[in-house]
C-alpha cells in the first residue's frame, strides 16, 4: 500500500547524491524496479542491501556518475522522493551507448505515494541544466511502451525516434528479456521506444505541470 506523503514543490530540494545518500537512492531504486521482472516471473528487485552494494560499486568504478544522479528530497523530512540518474560520454550503462553531445537519461523513478505531484518534471528540469552545463545538444532515453510516464516525458519535449521494423523487433525480445510484460501479457504497445529532446537555447520558461 502506498503510504501516506505530503509535501509542496516549494520544499523538494534536487541536488547531486551524496555518498550519504546512496542507501536512500537504493530504497527508491529497488522499489521501483521490484515491479518489474526479467523473462515475466523473476523480480528486478533485491534486496535493498544488494542494491546498495551495487550502485556503490558502479560509483566506484565511474566516481562522475554520482554526480549526475539528482536525487528530489522533501526538506522538510529528509525523505527521498525520486532520483534521475543521467550518463554522458565515456560511462558505463547497461544499455544503452552514450555518444558525444548526448545526455542518456539512464534512470528515473519517482516514489510511489509522490507521482504526479511534479516530482518527474523537476528531475527532468535538473537533468537539463546538467546536460546544457556539459555542452550536450540533445538528451536521450528508453521507454517501454505502456508506461505512464511517456506522457511526461512528451510533455517536457521529447519525440519518440523512428525506427524500422527490425529494430521494433529487437527491442521487443530484449525488453521481454529483460522486464516482461509489465503492463500485463495483453497490452497492446509491446516493446520499446526511444525518445529524443533536442536542446536548443534555453527556454525563458518552460510551463510542464505533472
Amino acid at each position: 500500500p502506498r503510504s501516506k506523503l505530503s509535501f509542496v514543490m516549494s520544499q523538494v530540494q534536487i541536488g547531486p547524491c551524496t555518498e550519504a545518500q546512496v542507501r536512500s537512492l537504493a530504497e527508491v531504486q529497488d522499489a521501483f524496479l521490484g515491479g518489474k521482472h526479467m523473462c515475466c516471473f523473476i523480480s528486478l528487485g533485491n534486496n535493498i542491501s544488494q542494491t546498495e552494494r551495487e550502485i556503490q560499486k558502479k560509483y566506484k568504478k565511474c566516481p562522475d556518475m554520482r554526480e549526475v544522479c539528482g536525487l528530489a528530497v522533501d526538506k522538510g523530512t529528509g525523505e527521498t522522493l525520486g532520483y534521475i540518474q543521467l550518463a554522458f560520454e565515456g560511462m558505463p550503462s547497461s544499455l544503452h551507448t552514450v555518444k558525444q553531445g548526448e545526455c542518456y537519461v539512464d534512470s528515473l523513478a519517482v516514489s510511489a505515494a509522490a507521482r504526479g505531484k511534479g516530482v518527474g518534471t523537476s528531475l527532468l528540469k535538473w537533468g537539463e541544466d546538467v546536460a546544457r552545463g556539459r555542452g550536450c545538444d540533445r538528451m536521450t532515453l528508453g521507454v517501454i511502451n505502456g508506461n505512464p510516464a511517456m506522457r511526461l516525458y512528451k510533455r517536457f519535449g521529447f519525440e519518440v525516434n523512428k525506427t524500422d521494423c527490425c529494430d521494433e523487433a529487437i527491442t521487443t525480445c530484449v525488453i521481454t528479456c529483460f522486464f516482461g510484460r509489465p503492463y500485463g501479457l495483453c497490452h497492446p504497445n509491446w516493446g520499446g521506444s526511444d525518445m529524443t529532446k533536442r536542446l536548443g537555447e534555453a527556454p525563458a520558461a518552460q510551463a510542464v505541470e505533472r
